[in-house]
């Protein structure tokens, strides 16, 4: 029972979120979601389908490419720590050969960028053992980058999935308050204008207006 409880509330804890982009409050659950798991599904975005899809397959295929040339690659051995120093990384790109990609882009201790294969991929925060995967970083619009190998869809996607942040998304029905909102505020203008007309117009009837006199007293 103990045992259920704590795999229930794990579950509970670690629950990934799916998040409607276009909901008043997508940017409140996608954060919650993030902070609690690291991970969120977001359904609904402008992002193309396509696009996606095609840079994960580009994508998939360098990666093992660069996997396999890693296996040949003269590559500095990583020190105890797991950390290539500065003056290895250097001098791994400086000899780099141009017929090996994992030598070609081999990651840059001092930016941290490019391609990071598993001899030297991270270790998480609190963990032991090194985690088993290697990965290519990059830092746009600058840095490491496979041009020679790979369109610029990557960084396409990029740009799009940067600009959802701040590109308000109006579901139909806040479009409608909105419109009514600015509708409502446009006729009380309006309203306020005419009975402004009325007052003055009245104003100067009466100023403009002549007195009669009596004349003639018997």
């Amino acid at each position: 029972m103990e045992t259920g409880g704590i795999a229930t509330q794990i579950d509970a804890k670690f629950k990934v979120a799916v998040v409607d982009y276009r909901a008043p409050d997508a940017a409140k659950k996608f954060t919650d979601s993030l902070k609690t798991t690291g991970f969120a599904v977001l359904t609904n975005h402008p992002v193309s389908n396509e696009l996606i899809q095609g840079v994960y397959a580009e994508w998939r295929d360098l990666m093992i490419t660069l996997n396999e040339h890693a296996a040949t690659a003269q590559l500095p051995p990583p020190p105890p720590d797991g950390s290539a120093s500065a003056s290895a990384s250097a001098s791994a790109s400086a000899s780099a050969s141009a017929s090996n990609l994992a030598e070609k882009y081999y990651r840059s201790q001092e930016r941290q960028d490019g391609y990071f294969p598993m001899a030297v991929s991270e270790t998480a925060k609190g963990a032991f053992v090194k985690d088993l995967k290697h990965y290519f970083q990059c830092y746009f619009p600058h840095g490491k980058y496979p041009r020679e190998e790979a369109s610029g869809d990557a960084q396409l996607l990029w740009s799009e999935l940067i600009g959802l942040g701040p590109i308000p998304v109006l579901t139909l029905t806040q479009t409608l308050v909105r419109t009514l909102t600015l509708a409502l505020t446009l006729a009380s203008i309006l309203t306020q204008t005419l009975v402004l007309i009325l007052i003055v117009a009245l104003t100067l009837a009466l100023t403009l207006t002549p007195t009669p006199t009596r004349s003639g007293l018997p």
